[in-house]
């Protein structure tokens, strides 16, 4: 049994423990025939210490002479070396296979487009072992941007936001880690309505094969759109890269889809600044209306909730700046809960004051579900930094959380982060700007009670703008 396999085969106990929901069908069309196997819960689990092999997919960036080339980051949380291959392929069919090692506690860095030559380039990452987490940061002229890599395939696959307004491309990267064909259908909701371009429809993606499609060739000028993926055979991992044109904010939307659409969603932090624009996109794909109720925590008790409702097969947008509710330049702790049981998809879309450092806009996705122990990467370049180490308790009572570093090849205690009390629902803020060894080195966090992590780094023209993929461990 592949890992890939093994993966969705623990998704499933864990979905069915934890009640999540999944969609009933993708918007506008008839539901298609069900996978063997249900999405898994998490797109992106570090497989636990005993696991004998673990699997990543980074759906990637552009090739060298692109906008966004890939930098892919693997980081070992464990006590042992990781050993394994990086299979860099690019979208004309081109692919290399090379050999890595992961030293114990410890954090390397690949570059797919150094391997193979294309418009665009993804890879895989083979391991001999788990504890290891991987991934993947686009950088280039418009700016920069950080999403974690898949840890599973799926035949599914949800975007909350996006778009294809004026200067903006975006791209939809399909990549196939699997040994048969998968055939996908691809639809889009936008405040015009539902879009199933017939271009596509019945898209191939070859085993090993990376396809990319511009967005923006078939639903023209959305300032607004969300997206769905259903593989009708086989599975894939999917991504978008959103990239603005010369002269506007600049900063690339990275973000790797979320494999089920689910009734509760957590963003450990969110800092709405004097002149930053803070918007949440909420995406209802399935054929019910949903009821989607934001709860806002913020440091000192403060406590706030809005409800939104969203119709079935579309999108809205909730704008937390400005908000009465939300006090100007606090930072607050966000769980999203849909009430009628509709699973739902959401992530965050940050742009910074004008005049501010760049990068100015960026994408972060939500979390499904809690965890007791965290994976947080070392801030990789062009990152000058930590801004802030975020944690929510999701336990409802007190939770107390020790972070770790990674270094010399072992798991070193942080003498003024151990033993911290998060309160529930309430934000726990380590910054801004902590000193070292936050963000120099790679982190383990434990906790002991389910918690989420968020890690913004600078250089970033606003709290949000980029926070790199803290990743769950498999306990």
């Amino acid at each position: 049994m592949s890992m890939l396999t093994r993966l969705r085969v623990v998704a499933l106990v864990v979905m069915i423990l934890a009640g999540g929901a999944i969609v009933d069908r993708v918007v506008g069309r008839a539901p298609a025939p069900s996978p063997a196997l249900p999405p898994p819960a998490e797109a992106a689990v570090v497989a636990g210490r005993g696991s004998q092999s673990a699997e990543w997919a980074c759906p990637g960036g552009t090739g060298r002479t692109g906008l966004a080339p890939a930098l892919i980051v693997m980081t070992n949380g464990s006590t042992r070396p990781v050993g394994g291959t990086l299979t860099a392929v690019s979208s004309t069919g081109a692919r290399r296979t090379e050999t890595i090692s992961v030293p114990a506690a410890s954090q390397v860095t690949a570059i797919p487009a150094d391997m193979v030559t294309g418009a665009w380039v993804a890879a895989s990452v083979l391991l001999d072992g788990g504890g290891v987490g991987v991934s993947e940061e686009v950088s280039g002229s418009p700016g920069w941007g950080v999403a974690a890599c898949a840890s599973t395939a799926a035949a599914s696959w949800y975007f909350a936001g996006g778009s294809t307004g004026s200067g903006r491309s975006l791209y939809l990267a399909l990549f196939n880690p699997g040994v048969t064909d998968a055939v996908v259908d691809i639809s889009f909701a936008a405040p015009t309505g539902v879009s199933e371009p017939p271009a596509d429809q019945g898209v191939i993606v070859n085993p090993g094969a990376l396809t990319v499609l511009n967005v923006g060739n078939h639903v023209l000028n959305e300032p607004r759109l969300a997206t769905s993926v259903r593989a009708l055979s086989g599975s894939v991992v999917a991504s978008e890269t959103e990239i603005p044109r010369p002269g506007l904010p600049n900063g690339i939307g990275l973000t790797l889809g979320s494999p089920l659409a689910a009734t509760a969603w957590s963003f450990p932090q969110t800092t709405d600044q004097a002149g930053s624009y803070v918007a949440f996109n909420i995406f209802n794909p399935s054929s019910r209306p949903a009821r989607v109720k934001a709860r806002f925590a913020i440091a000192g008790g403060l406590r706030s909730t809005l409800t939104v409702e969203v119709a079935s097969g579309s999108q809205k947008v909730l704008y937390t700046t400005g908000q009465a509710r939300i006090p100007p330049g606090t930072s607050f702790a966000s769980t999203f809960v849909s009430t009628r049981g509709v699973g739902v998809v959401i992530d965050r879309n940050v742009l910074a004051p004008p005049g501010a450092p760049p990068p100015r806009f960026g994408v972060t996705g939500g979390a499904v579900a809690g965890a007791r122990t965290w994976l947080v990467p070392a801030v990789p370049a062009p990152g000058a930094g930590p801004w802030t180490l975020a944690v929510q308790d999701l336990a409802g009572r007190p939770v107390q959380v020790t972070v770790l570093a990674l270094e010399d090849g072992q798991q070193v205690p942080i003498g003024s982060l151990d033993g911290l009390r998060v309160r529930a629902a309430e934000p726990l803020i380590i910054g801004p700007k902590p000193g070292p060894p936050v963000g120099r080195v790679p982190l383990l966090l434990r906790a002991d009670g389910p918690v989420v992590v968020s890690f913004d780094v600078l250089p970033s023209g606003s709290p949000g703008v980029v926070s790199l993929p803290a990743i769950p461990i498999a306990d």
